[in-house]
């Protein structure tokens, strides 16, 4: 029996449609905190791709999902972002939080582990984290983010359906 590989093509092709716009608020904005919130299907996503595709700065992009409630995932996962963005490969940030999480997954504690990781964070890093809406079912993984962003000197962009707390 012989094997066949058959190819689809796409019904339509798929357009991003450019929104300088919005971009051009972005880039504008003096705010150290952006908030994109709407409801599902709004382009959020889009248009904080489309800003930091842009961009020179240093880019954190953490996508969070229902998983990220919990704290210690949280942080964890957003340790190896800014670890990898910073170009530190001893992994600071991800390994105070590895060596935290047996013992403290209090979002103080975590927030300042990841906080005082580097003594020097970078200028020009912006950190984006998306579908924060996964994060704030959870007190805990709401508080540590309301504290990172407080001690991190870092600008962020947070893409949300839901106003966090």
């Amino acid at each position: 029996m012989a094997e066949r590989t058959t190819t689809t093509q796409p019904k339509a092709q798929s357009y991003i449609i450019k929104r300088p716009r919005l971009t051009k608020l972005l880039d504008e904005s003096g705010a150290r905190i952006i908030l994109l919130c709407a409801p599902a299907g709004y382009g959020k996503t889009t248009l904080a791709r489309e800003w930091v595709a842009g961009d020179r700065r240093r880019i954190v992009w953490y996508s969070a999902s229902h998983a990220s409630s919990d704290i210690v995932a949280l942080a964890s996962g957003l340790a190896a972002e800014l670890d990898a963005v910073t170009g530190d490969h001893t992994g600071a940030a991800t390994e105070r939080v590895a060596t935290l999480r047996a013992v403290a997954t209090k979002p103080d504690v975590l927030a300042r582990a990841v906080a005082a990781s580097r003594r020097d964070w970078p200028s020009d890093l912006l950190v984006v984290i998306d579908d924060y809406h996964g994060i704030s079912t959870s007190c805990e993984a709401d508080e540590f983010m309301g504290l990172l962003v407080s001690q991190l000197p870092s600008k962020f962009l947070i893409t949300s359906r839901e106003r966090p707390r």
